[in-house]
């Protein structure tokens, strides 16, 4: 007769026990690094830590908490705070990213290359922007 042994951890947790959902998308993201996103895990935005953040894009990304969930008193202050900073919330559960971690990675990087196009078009130039420059070159001496 074969057992099968399982191994725990003093605290009495499973060793052999898939990782939590956001430590698999942050390893994910740690293993692809793209120099424009900047991503921060257990970030804190306001009094609130957010479980991975991209500030450049400002992008939160939660786990297993859709928006119509939100019940607790302390999620709602969570997402208002977020929004009035102009934060997207982007909700994934932990199955999703189970069952396709690559398709989670993917959503999350779309996701903040959307925001960070909004952000960068709502930036206003500091000058007006001329077709036509040659008015203020300075003017050629003919000898």
């Amino acid at each position: 007769m074969t057992s099968s042994i399982i191994k725990h951890t003093k605290y009495g947790e499973n060793v052999n026990a898939l990782p939590p959902a956001d430590v698999l998308l942050w390893s994910k993201i740690c293993s692809n690094m793209i120099p424009s996103l900047r991503f921060s895990r257990e970030a804190i935005i306001g009094e609130h830590i957010i479980s991975i953040c991209c500030r450049s894009a400002k992008l939160a990304v939660e786990f297993d908490m859709p928006p119509e969930q939100a019940h607790t008193a302390q999620d709602i202050a969570r997402i208002h705070a977020l929004k009035e900073r102009n934060y997207s919330i982007l909700y994934l559960r932990s199955e999703e990213i189970y069952k396709d971690p690559n398709a989670a990675y993917n959503g999350v990087i779309l996701a903040a290359r959307q925001n960070q196009e909004t952000i960068v078009g709502k930036i206003k130039q500091p000058y007006p922007v001329s077709a036509n420059l040659s008015h203020r070159l300075p003017k050629r001496r003919v000898a």
